[in-house]
């Protein structure tokens, strides 16, 4: 059985952050390297239409049980995330969450 998803996502045309949905806690953690970028309302108007993507997604792959996008709250980790230096590592940055997420490793990117 699926228990989380993994994939990376654009905020806005101009920026990567990795996403996580977990099914069982039914919490969607974005893991963003540049967290000042977005204010808080910016971010829960992206936030909403990710939740609703999600749930869309999870009924075409029969996961008809996540349906409802409200279901799903929506979690943006600071504390252990690195955060890049410049304007332009955020894709880089992205990979790295994903790639230690898909390995269940703690973020040491040094």
């Amino acid at each position: 059985m699926i228990k989380k998803i993994l994939f990376p996502a654009n905020v806005n045309g101009n920026h990567w952050v990795a996403v996580e949905v977990d099914l069982n806690e039914r919490v969607i953690k974005v893991y963003d390297s540049k967290p000042d970028a977005y204010n808080v309302d910016q971010i829960l108007k992206w936030a909403t239409c990710l939740r609703k993507m999600v749930s869309s997604l999870l009924v075409h792959v029969m996961l008809d049980t996540y349906t409802d996008p409200s279901s799903f709250t929506v979690e943006r980790p600071k504390e252990g995330v690195p955060c890049q230096e410049n304007q332009s590592d955020c894709g880089v940055f992205t990979l790295k969450f994903l790639e230690y997420l898909w390995a269940r490793k703690e973020f040491d990117f040094d």
